[in-house]
């Protein structure tokens, strides 16, 4: 039941940017959520992302550092622009 509660919620938010843009697809904010959703069901068994690839583990490396850059820069911006909704 919980789960069909979250669905009906995200459809009143797709009809809501529907009437608001004209457009009901998802917003890119909540595709990057889907999306972020697989790597956190692995909370808890993080080894199993692990790369073992001697090949590719430098660049896996590199690739979760610059996400993590990238998360903590959205972060910070999401709470600028939460900071900036409630101050106006």
């Amino acid at each position: 039941m919980a789960r069909i509660a979250a669905v009906r919620d995200s459809l009143k938010e797709r009809i809501q940017q529907h009437k608001l843009t004209g457009n009901g697809h998802p917003t890119p904010a909540e595709n990057m959520m889907r999306r972020v959703t697989y790597g956190r069901k692995y909370k808890g068994t993080e080894k199993e992302l692990i790369e073992t690839n001697p090949e590719k583990a430098l660049e896996y490396e590199e690739y979760l550092s610059k996400t993590v850059a990238f998360f903590s820069t959205l972060l910070e911006a999401q709470r600028v622009s939460m900071k900036s909704a409630h101050a106006g």
